[in-house]
């Protein structure tokens, strides 16, 4: 079994802030988290199916395909930068999901307009009937 290390940033000690030397290295942390972020995300949705799909083969093959995926992806990143690249991809994502959010909120709109012209239309025929049925109710419990 390999040896698995992570680094997190340092939190701050109860009551008391961060030195400036551990806000540096913070700041350094979380950058190269983003860097993994985008290596993470070039692998899984740019480049290899094998990495995000269901796998369905057989379980000792998956070790060799992921690290050749990896592999790839490195000499992938030595001919394009994760950080010129993924900024585009970036941009391109949000665009995506701004354009995803008009298209609810415009269905939306149509949805509330459509059920505004529904409950107008059912208005006046529930007037009609409430005043029809007046003249049929018994003298004693009209008022």
């Amino acid at each position: 079994m390999a040896d698995i290390r992570a680094i997190h940033p340092k939190k701050n000690p109860p009551r008391r802030m961060l030195n400036a030397k551990d806000v540096v290295r913070n700041y350094r942390v979380s950058s190269d988290r983003v860097i993994i972020e985008n290596l993470f995300g070039r692998v899984c949705s740019l480049l290899w199916k094998v990495s995000y799909a269901m796998f369905t083969w057989n379980p000792k093959f998956y070790d060799n395909i992921q690290q050749l995926t990896f592999a790839l992806t490195n000499y992938h990143i030595s001919l394009m930068s994760l950080c010129e690249a993924d900024w585009l991809w970036y941009h391109s994502v949000l665009a995506r999901y701004k354009s995803m959010m008009s298209a609810m909120a415009a269905k939306r709109a149509e949805s509330q307009r459509n059920s505004r012209l529904r409950r107008t239309q059912r208005l006046p025929l529930s007037r009609s009937r409430l005043h029809c049925a007046q003249p049929f109710l018994s003298p004693v419990a009209s008022p």
